[in-house]
């Protein structure tokens, strides 16, 4: 297998591909790859393998069954509701689609590491990625199934631009989020150059609740947009812990700065709301049918979406929010700066 076909999504997920490039995801774009500083830093807690077969034999046996119901093969019990089938008491779900050999298997392991190998035919990916099908793509099962098993492991998805900022012995991260076309990009890019900070991620990183560890998420690039793509990319995959989140608000009103303090209500429900339909993983038909099976390991659709819920309230009590407002956000990287000093963050 060539060195090409594996990357890191960030610091605790290896991404490994068998005879398929994948395509731009949320939370990656094998697509637009580049050289990081940190790659000894990775470790694969969460190890994703998507493998092309040529047939699928076990597939085509669970589906050799009735269309709904509960059934038993190979000493194991299924759940079938017409092309998809679980596992009931294993991480495994099926599905079978419409064109001839259009099957994949998603299994998961769960020890030290949590390993995950979707196998899938060569149909099934032009199936989920034509524009007349209703399934979701494998590049977006993978997405979903990748999201959900991060916040299974302990690493919060965040829907934010984020910079690491400070100087040696000092570091530390902010967290950019808004609303689409709010700013969000802008602004951090803008504060970027000001603190002479480093550039982590665009749109989507990860934190960890406990150390407030920020992980970021470099290949999230979208290469449709008119982007200047060396001030974009993230030079590494671990940051200093989150110091604050900025929230951006688009309003009437002039310009203005405000801190506030951690464990603020406000602050709380902005991160739920920006963050609560970002990342609907329960919406997957894949997610939801391997997680039947999933229960038996605590990986539920109740166990994650609490543990993800419950670990965004413990990060708005631990930090504060800088909140940036008004109609224009050329001045808030500057605004930005007054706050942070207020805060005794340092700029360099």
């Amino acid at each position: 297998m060539s060195r090409e076909s594996e990357i890191y999504i960030n610091a605790f997920t290896r991404l490994t591909m068998d005879g398929v490039l994948l395509g731009e995801m949320q939370i990656a774009n094998p697509r637009l790859t580049y050289p990081l500083s940190d790659l000894a830093q990775a470790r694969p807690e969460i190890d994703i393998t998507v493998r092309v077969v040529g047939d699928q034999p076990l597939a085509r046996e669970v589906f050799n069954s009735p269309e709904t119901g509960y059934f038993e093969k190979r000493g194991s019990f299924y759940y079938r509701n017409c092309n998809t089938a679980n596992a009931m008491t294993t991480p495994d779900v099926f599905y079978k689609g419409r064109l001839p050999n259009s099957f994949l298997h998603i299994h998961m392991e769960v020890g030290e590491s949590i390993g995950l190998l979707f196998s899938t035919t060569r149909n099934f990916i032009r199936e989920g990625r034509s524009r007349l099908t209703r399934i979701a793509s494998i590049d977006q099962a993978v997405n979903d199934i990748a999201l959900a098993v991060s916040v299974f492991r302990g690493y919060l998805p965040f829907h934010g631009a984020a910079i690491e900022a400070g100087p040696p012995g000092r570091r530390y991260s902010l967290i950019f989020m808004g609303l689409p076309n709010t700013g969000k990009t802008s602004t951090s890019v803008a504060a970027c150059k000001t603190l002479k900070a480093d550039y982590l991620a665009e749109d989507i990183c990860f934190v960890a609740p406990d150390a407030l560890s920020v992980f970021a998420g470099p290949y999230t690039l979208d290469e449709t947009k008119i982007q200047n793509y060396d001030e974009l990319r993230g030079t590494k995959y671990r940051a200093a812990p989150l110091a604050a989140v900025v929230m951006l608000e688009r309003t009437t009103d002039s310009a203005a700065a405000s801190t506030l303090s951690p464990g603020d209500p406000k602050i709380r429900d902005f991160i739920l709301g920006m963050n609560r339909y970002e990342f609907e993983w329960n919406h997957n038909i894949f997610v939801r049918h391997l997680m039947i099976g999933g229960a038996s390991v605590g990986f539920s659709i109740p166990d994650t979406t609490r543990g993800y819920f419950d670990g965004l309230e413990r990060i708005a009590d631990r930090v504060p929010a800088i909140r940036l407002s008004g109609v224009d956000p050329r001045p808030w990287s500057e605004m930005l700066v007054a706050e942070l000093a207020r805060l005794g963050l340092p700029r360099q």
